[in-house]
């Protein structure tokens, strides 16, 4: 969020500039930000600082935007916006070459405070070894070398990969047979939209999401495919085998082309511009 600071700075040197600030993620409000009384306060304060000198405020969900914007005056929910993360179509394989003799469930990305790979290998010591003979599930990013499976009996159906660029991410992606969202608990409705969950749209692989109730989990179940709250073991193990179940017998192969569309690099670039478009009729922000 410094970087908004240094948004502010330059709006403050230069007011005509036209300033739109993103958020991926809320700021004070993001319940994983381990704050005491004078660290809210002091992040509040640049948070103010930021929403009534920004000319926009682009959020990447609509709870996200609410969440924030909702606390604040008319004036600041009339400049708040949602738009999405997006992908390019161009950026991923265009011909697969998944040769593994498994069924490869993958995750790409890092884990950090809550968000640990705990959820899922508590919910794969309830399922029958018989059910994952040849099924493996591989962790890829810069913090996967660290985890332990402790479980022998997991030893053999957990790999862990380091971390690769960007494309070639997308190339690993593509070639999955199921890929993993895995978010930490949240007390009440998350409302955050990863990155990496449009990347696994773009993918156009089936998704299986242990994630609380929230943004992800609604995004995730409108392609048709199933979510289980991380806490609850029982539900991973079993939504995570009818998933396989379904990926196997073809019930379930790609995302729907309406979900697709509407996170595209075309769709999202056409809402940028409108945001830009309408900054330049609006006469608040004319010279």
């Amino acid at each position: 969020m410094s970087t908004h600071l240094a948004g502010y700075k330059l709006k403050k040197k230069f007011p005509k500039i036209k300033w739109i600030a993103h958020f991926s993620d809320p700021w004070v409000d993001n319940p994983f930000n381990e704050y005491n009384w004078w660290t809210r306060y002091i992040n509040r304060y640049y948070q103010d600082l930021v929403f009534y000198h920004a000319d926009k405020l682009i959020f990447t969900s609509q709870e996200t935007a609410v969440l924030v914007a909702n606390q604040y005056c008319d004036q600041i929910i009339s400049k708040t916006e949602f738009m999405p993360h997006c992908f390019d179509e161009s950026f991923y394989p265009q011909k697969l070459c998944n040769v593994s003799p498994y069924f490869i469930v993958r995750y790409l990305g890092n884990f950090y405070g809550n968000r640990q790979p705990s959820y899922l290998f508590n919910a794969l010591k309830i399922i029958p070894n018989s059910e994952l003979k040849d099924v493996r599930f591989e962790f890829i990013g810069d913090s996967t070398l660290k985890i332990e499976v402790e479980a022998p009996e997991l030893k053999n159906v957990v790999t862990t990969r380091p971390l690769v660029n960007y494309l070639d991410s997308l190339k690993l992606m593509s070639e999955s047979n199921l890929l993993l969202i895995m978010d930490a608990p949240t007390a009440g409705i998350s409302p955050f939209l990863p990155s990496k969950l449009i990347d696994y749209v773009g993918a156009n692989r089936p998704i299986f999401g242990i994630t609380p109730c929230g943004t992800s989990q609604k995004l995730i179940e409108e392609m048709k495919f199933l979510t289980a709250d991380p806490n609850d073991h029982n539900k991973v193990a079993n939504n995570l085998m009818k998933m396989i179940r379904h990926v196997r017998s073809g019930e379930i192969a790609h995302i729907p082309n309406k979900i697709r569309n509407r996170f595209s690099v075309a769709t999202v670039g056409n809402q940028m511009s409108e945001i830009f478009l309408n900054m330049l009729k609006d006469t608040r922000f004319q010279k």
